[in-house]
């Protein structure tokens, strides 16, 4: 499975550079990584350490050493695509990603008092266990932004399971589900809302940066 997102995330450089350490790579490591996305990126297929070691000061022996490490690690796999054996680097850009969303996570907790950490925490972790998979930023930052606005756990949690009862997972769908229960709400105890078509736009426009920053998040 290709990593279809992660370079409208954040760069893979970047990311490479800032965590190779904390994921346990060594610099050669590094040197076989960036040369392999290298050659990927013009075209080449079955990439090998003889081939490696035309570009690279490293002895063939040493780039080796250094893919078995590498593949032993399920950074880098080669895969049967259309008849031919190419290099992917698909599970060192998932494990990077999944770096980045937890820092990302840290950022956003810390942002917000105990009681709304712990809360971002539960909630995480709940829709986490329904949906199968870890939150992505953006998600992360939709939770956040819902906690913000005055949502109670219950309406966070309940839209979520009335969205999976419609066979709807997006966010978008879960917060369509609050915003009419927001409105409901307001209009039986006020006769109003201000939850309204403008405040629609305001979080439509708000996801469309989001996603800018972060990707298209599903």
């Amino acid at each position: 499975m290709k990593v279809q997102q992660f370079g409208e995330a954040m760069d893979f450089h970047y990311l490479l550079l800032e965590n190779y350490k904390k994921i346990n790579l060594s610099e050669r490591d590094l040197s076989v990584i960036l040369m392999i996305e290298h050659l990927s990126k013009q075209g080449n297929d079955l990439i090998t350490p003889d081939s490696l070691s035309l570009k690279m000061t490293l002895k063939p022996a040493d780039i080796d050493e250094t893919i078995v490490s590498l593949m032993k690690k399920k950074y880098l796999s080669y895969e049967l695509n259309k008849n031919k054996m190419t290099a992917s680097l698909d599970g060192l850009k998932k494990r990077l990603y999944s770096e980045f969303a937890k820092s990302i996570r840290e950022s956003e907790t810390t942002l917000l008092d105990d009681d709304k950490a712990k809360r971002l925490s539960f909630l995480s972790s709940f829709y986490e266990s329904q949906l199968s998979r870890s939150l992505s930023p953006l998600e992360m930052s939709s939770l956040t932004e819902w906690i913000s606005n005055g949502f109670s756990d219950n309406d966070i949690k309940d839209s979520l399971l009335n969205a999976l009862a419609l066979n709807q997972k997006s966010f978008r769908s879960v917060e369509r589900i609050l915003r009419e229960k927001r409105r409901a709400l307001d209009n039986s105890k006020e006769g109003m809302s201000a939850v309204n078509e403008k405040w629609s736009k305001d979080i439509e426009e708000t996801m469309k940066i989001a996603k800018r920053m972060w990707g298209d998040d599903k």
